[in-house]
């Protein structure tokens, strides 16, 4: 038997429940459109989205952030800089170097073996490295840095202003956006900060597009520093790119016969079979000398430290004497 208060109560109960319908319907009906999330599964998944281009900040302004270099990396610039016992061949102070982290010990067995056969390498002041335009971003020529530096774990590495404009005077390209990039520059600051810690930075990049006429006076700017006795430079390159084991080792004879041939227009015209910085290593050969010779130290191939051995990259280690 239903009473009266019961059938007040359910009258409220009803009242509520109608109330609490309309608010949602409410909701529902004013809720914009941007905040409806459709449900996802593996039918009508959405197309993935296309991810944002890394983007490399400055822990201060005018400085690159280095750091982002090194990322995945073990913190190998902690450790005391290799010591190694000179193997009694001279080299000039123009050394090759690979750009690959992975073989950064060895990266720094080179520069031991270097620093510990140079007359005096406490005079180094400065360092300059001459990389190739991993991004193409250049269309010929070559680049220098417009900003500060780069900041490293181990503090930052400023470049060196009258060399900076001495390669602009010649016709280098001033700007920033590219070396935010490029490891082939931005691997080096953190090498240079650990074994020349009072060195200036001068980062260079060269077109695979440069001219002779072009490069000319860039060569001329930078071997009149090299004759004043306090600078350094690193040609970084990486040899035979994504070749199998047998068809690397054949191809890096080949770059071994010319670096002791002396064959200039071999690195002019090297594409990636050969290696990556033919511009860059003619150069070289250009600041050492025509009677220059290059001393290799190490060799090694990327199958030979775990990788593929269908799609391989080799490495030289070395200098000119």
């Amino acid at each position: 038997m239903i009473t009266y208060q019961h059938s007040k109560r359910l009258g409220w109960l009803l009242a509520g429940l109608g109330a609490c319908c309309v608010v949602g319907g409410a909701i529902v009906l004013l809720k914009p459109p941007s905040m409806t999330v459709p449900s996802i599964n593996q039918e009508n998944a959405l197309p993935p989205t296309t991810q944002p281009e890394m983007v490399v900040t400055s822990t201060k302004e005018g400085w690159i952030d280095g750091s982002s270099f090194l990322l995945g990396s073990t913190p190998f610039w902690v450790g005391a800089p290799n010591a190694r016992t000179c193997s009694n061949i001279k080299g000039k102070s123009i050394l090759i170097l690979p750009h690959y982290l992975p073989v950064h010990d060895r990266i720094e067995n080179a520069l031991a073996a270097w620093t510990s056969c140079a007359d005096d390498t406490k005079k180094i002041r400065h360092v300059i490295v001459l990389s190739p335009d991993h991004y193409r971003r250049l269309s010929s020529g070559a680049a220098t840095l417009s900003e500060k530096g780069y900041s490293t774990p181990l503090g930052v590495i400023a470049t060196d202003a009258d060399i900076r404009q001495s390669l602009i005077d010649a016709g280098s390209i001033s700007t920033k956006d590219l070396f935010a990039r490029e490891h082939g520059a931005g691997l080096f600051p953190v090498f240079i900060k650990k074994y020349f810690p009072d060195a200036t930075y001068s980062p260079l990049v060269i077109s695979n597009k440069a001219t002779k006429d072009a490069l000319a006076p860039v060569i001329e700017t930078v071997r009149s520093v090299l004759e004043r006795g306090d600078t350094l430079v690193i040609v970084t390159a990486d040899f035979s790119h994504y070749l199998s084991e047998q068809e690397a080792e054949a191809r890096d004879k080949e770059t071994l016969q010319a670096f002791q041939q002396k064959n200039e227009m071999f690195f002019w015209t090297a594409t990636d079979d050969h290696t990556d910085f033919g511009r860059g290593l003619w150069f070289g050969q250009q600041l050492a000398g025509a009677t220059s010779s290059v001393q290799v130290l190490d060799r090694v191939n990327s199958a030979d430290i775990g990788g593929s051995k269908t799609n391989t990259t080799s490495f030289f280690l070395g200098w000119w004497k």
